[in-house]
């Protein structure tokens, strides 16, 4: 993860650091009530962080600082339809967005 947010770099993206000598440098965003789909999600991104970085990034509902955030299913207004999703780099953070269902049961 860490190499594919940084790799975008080449293509004109702004730099995000997740992590720097195993000590979180990001967190992960789900906002107040998340769907089951973002809690997953958040959860597998931090598991596979840490794996990678020896960091475990924090998952809270609003962000702490301004840049730095991972926005996981939350923080965009776009719509989106069956199985269309989307990253963006927007002011220094990160959005991973795309179409889940309204469904906040346990995972």
């Amino acid at each position: 993860m860490a190499g594919v947010l940084a790799g975008l770099s080449c293509f004109g993206v702004e730099r995000f650091t997740i992590a720097a000598d195993g000590k979180p440098a990001a967190e992960i965003v789900i906002g107040e009530k998340p769907v089951k789909a973002a809690r997953f999600a958040a959860a597998e991104l931090q598991h596979v962080v840490e794996l990678v970085t020896g960091a475990r990034l924090p998952v809270v509902a609003r962000p702490a600082r301004k840049g730095g955030a991972i926005f996981v299913g939350c923080g965009t207004d776009e719509k989106f339809a069956g199985e269309e999703y989307a990253v963006r780099f927007r002011d220094g953070n990160v959005v991973l967005a795309g179409h889940d269902e309204a469904d906040f049961g346990e995972f």
